[in-house]
């Protein structure tokens, strides 16, 4: 009679191995997939708020000409493409001086009044090398209402309704102290077309 070798420990060490292993390569896979998908969501937040952003920049300069279509409708050709004067009691006068040069542009929501304002852009670099492009075009998100509470949690000093430049010589944005910094910087650039 054939006696059968009953000696099967090394067939299920090595089972055992083959099973981790493709167990690793599974998880390894799996967790480079997930990393991957996380980033592309990142990307994909990060272009939607940055289009956002620069649809609202849009918005805001036709806003500031269709404001100056209104006030200054009996000056339309003159005072559509007025800068707002810091002053609401100044009006246009139709000096061309007061008209908006071609140049690059932050807007922003000024304090207070809450309206959209334009300065040119003057970027102010560091003396590190190399130098660093501090200023302006810099976009932070701000409290811009303390009597509202954005993220209903009952504290009205910690939410961030908007994204503004640093306007102030401090480099505060609007809504002071609890100004977070973003990725995120906006320049409009205005050029006239000739007709």
């Amino acid at each position: 009679m054939y006696k059968k070798n009953i000696n099967n420990r090394g067939e299920t060490i090595l089972e055992t191995v083959i099973a981790m292993g493709i167990l690793a390569i599974g998880v390894t896979i799996a967790s480079a997939i997930i990393g991957s998908s996380i980033r592309n969501m990142n990307a994909s937040k990060n272009r939607i708020i940055a289009v956002n952003i620069a649809r609202e920049g849009i918005e805001a300069m036709r806003n500031i000409r269709d404001t100056n279509w209104l006030k200054y409708r009996y000056k339309i050709r003159q005072c559509w493409n007025n800068n707002p004067p810091k002053d609401p009691i100044t009006g246009c006068s139709g000096d061309i001086n007061e008209a908006i040069k071609p140049n690059d542009y932050i807007i922003y929501k000024q304090e207070g009044t809450q309206r959209w304002r334009l300065n040119p852009v003057t970027e102010i670099t560091n003396t590190e090398d190399p130098p660093v492009v501090i200023g302006p075009t810099q976009l932070y998100l701000v409290d811009i209402d303390p009597l509202v509470d954005t993220n209903s949690d009952h504290d009205y000093t910690n939410d961030r309704d908007i994204y503004n430049h640093a306007i102030h010589a401090d480099n505060d944005a609007m809504g002071k102290n609890d100004a977070q910094k973003t990725p995120f910087r906006r320049i409009m650039t205005i050029e006239y077309q000739n007709r």
